[in-house]
């Protein structure tokens, strides 16, 4: 009869050991499903345009040349070419920059180096992360 008992003892005891496990997995499972999630398609930060400066530009203009006619601007020349800092008193900043795009479409080159053709619209946007 002793050895009965101590038979399910241990199997109690494996009962109580397999919970365990189970409840370590689970938590596990849990806490990953939480870093995957966290860096879904869904999650990731978007960016939001907080203030925009849009006009046509034409043939022989540059991108800059034409925010420069249009707002009060500072730039400072880079290794990538020129970089605007601030448009119509809003400057870059950890939180927000200043970004170019030609019909739709982000700028490729430095605004100081796109040509416009005839009929390009350029919007400036100031984009924040939030």
């Amino acid at each position: 009869m002793t050895k009965k008992i101590e038979n399910q003892q241990n199997q109690i005891n494996i009962g109580l050991g397999n919970i365990i496990a189970i409840v370590v997995l689970v938590g596990l499972l849990i806490l990953a499903g939480w870093g995957i999630s966290k860096y879904s398609k869904d999650s990731v930060p978007q960016v939001a345009a907080a203030q925009t400066l849009d006009y046509d530009c034409s043939e022989g203009q540059t991108a800059l040349g034409v925010l420069k006619e249009k707002a009060e601007v500072k730039t400072q020349d880079s290794d990538y070419g020129v970089y605007v800092d601030e448009i119509n008193g809003t400057a870059n900043d950890d939180g927000g920059f200043w970004i170019y795009y030609i019909n739709g479409e982000m700028g490729e080159v430095g605004a100081d180096q796109y040509s416009c053709q005839d009929g390009d619209k350029i919007e400036w946007r100031f984009e924040k992360l939030y």
